[in-house]
C-alpha cells in the first residue's frame, strides 16, 4: 500500500481512536488485582509517562517540572516534546525507561508486561485508566495525592469540576439535540462513507450528555459502531459533529471536510447547516483537556446560549 492511499489517509483517525479509547479496556482484560502495587506518596523527581493522557495530566496538575521521559506520541503540552523518547504508545522501551532512572512510572492497564518488567527491575509503576470523564478526574486525584502536587494541582482540579457544573446548569431545562459524533471515517475519497460513531456510555456520549444533548445512537453493545450513509439517514441527527485531530491532514479544511457531509442533504443536521468540525490533538485524548471539548460541543448545540464573561 502506498504512503498516500486513500485507505492510508482514511486508517489515520480510526487508528487513533481505537487506540485512546479502547486500548484501557482491553488491558483491564489481562490486569489482576495481584498486578496492583501500592504506590506512597512522596515527591517524586524523576518520573515517567507511559501515555500522552498521563503526560498531559501530569502538566495540568503543575508536575511538568518532574518528568523526564516520555513517549512519541505525546506532543502536548509543546514543552514536553524535548523530553527523552521511551518509544511508542504500545511499545515502550524499558531499557530506555530504566536508563533514565525514574522513581515512578505512570502506566496504563494495557501496558501489562512492561509493568511487570519494570518492577523486577525495581522501579515504582503506578496504573491509572482511562475510563471517562469520570476515571480522568480520578486519575488527576491519585496523581496529585501520589505525587504530593500541593494546593495548585488541588485547584486545577476544582476549577474542572467547577465548569462542569457550570455547563449543566446552564445546560438544564434547554431542548436537547439529538447528536451524531464521528470519531473516524473514511475521508480518503471525498465522500461519506464508513462512519465511526460514539456509541452509548463512552467518552463523547457523558458529555453531549453534560452539554445538552442527546448520543442519536442509543445501542450499547458497540464502542464505536461502524454506520453506512444509510445508517445515518435512518438515525437523522439533529446536529454532527466531526472529531478529527489534523482536519489539515492531506490538504483537507474544516470548510471541505463539512462539506462532504452535503450528500446527505436527507439528514436534518445537513439540511439545518448544523455540521460541526472539531480539531486538534485533545479530541482523541482522554486527558484533562476534555473540558475544551466539552466547553466548545455545549456552544455547538446551543448557539443561543450568551458568552461568559471573562
Amino acid at each position: 500500500m502506498k504512503g498516500n492511499s486513500p485507505a492510508l489517509r482514511a486508517a489515520v483517525p480510526i487508528v487513533l481512536i481505537a487506540i485512546v479509547f479502547a486500548a484501557s479496556w482491553f488491558g483491564r482484560r489481562a490486569w489482576s488485582p495481584a498486578d496492583d502495587q501500592e504506590i506512597p506518596p512522596a515527591n517524586y523527581a524523576r518520573i515517567v509517562s507511559l501515555a500522552p493522557s498521563a503526560t498531559e495530566s501530569l502538566c495540568a496538575l503543575g508536575l511538568g517540572r518532574r518528568v523526564v521521559g516520555v513517549t512519541i506520541y505525546c506532543t502536548y503540552p509543546p514543552e514536553v516534546k524535548t523530553l527523552a523518547r521511551i518509544g511508542g504508545y504500545d511499545n515502550p522501551n524499558c531499557e530506555a525507561i530504566v536508563r533514565l532512572r525514574p522513581d515512578l512510572v505512570v502506566a496504563l492497564p494495557r501496558h501489562l508486561e512492561i509493568a511487570r518488567r519494570l518492577r523486577r527491575s525495581g522501579l515504582r509503576v503506578l496504573v491509572i485508566e482511562e475510563s471517562g470523564i469520570a476515571g480522568i478526574m480520578r486519575n488527576l486525584e491519585t496523581l496529585a495525592r501520589t505525587c504530593r502536587a500541593g494546593e495548585a494541582a488541588d485547584r486545577v482540579i476544582a476549577d474542572l469540576r467547577a465548569r462542569m457544573a457550570n455547563l449543566r446548569g446552564r445546560t438544564r431545562g434547554l431542548a436537547k439535540p439529538r447528536v451524531l459524533v464521528s470519531v473516524g471515517r473514511n475521508m480518503g475519497d471525498g465522500g461519506i462513507r464508513d462512519v465511526y460513531a460514539a456509541g452509548k456510555e463512552g467518552f463523547y456520549d457523558t458529555m453531549i450528555e453534560i452539554a445538552g444533548g442527546v448520543n442519536c445512537y442509543q445501542e450499547t453493545a458497540v464502542k464505536f459502531p461502524r454506520l453506512s450513509p444509510e445508517g445515518v439517514i435512518r438515525l437523522n441527527p439533529d446536529v454532527i459533529i466531526d472529531m478529527v485531530d489534523d482536519p489539515t491532514r492531506n490538504g483537507t479544511s474544516p470548510a471541505g471536510i463539512r462539506e462532504q457531509w452535503l450528500e446527505l442533504k436527507a439528514v436534518s443536521a445537513v439540511s439545518k447547516s448544523r455540521v460541526h468540525v472539531m480539531g486538534g490533538g485533545h479530541v482523541v485524548v482522554p486527558g484533562p483537556r476534555f473540558i475544551l471539548i466539552l466547553e466548545q460541543m455545549a456552544g455547538l448545540l446551543h448557539p443561543e446560549l450568551k458568552p461568559e464573561k471573562p
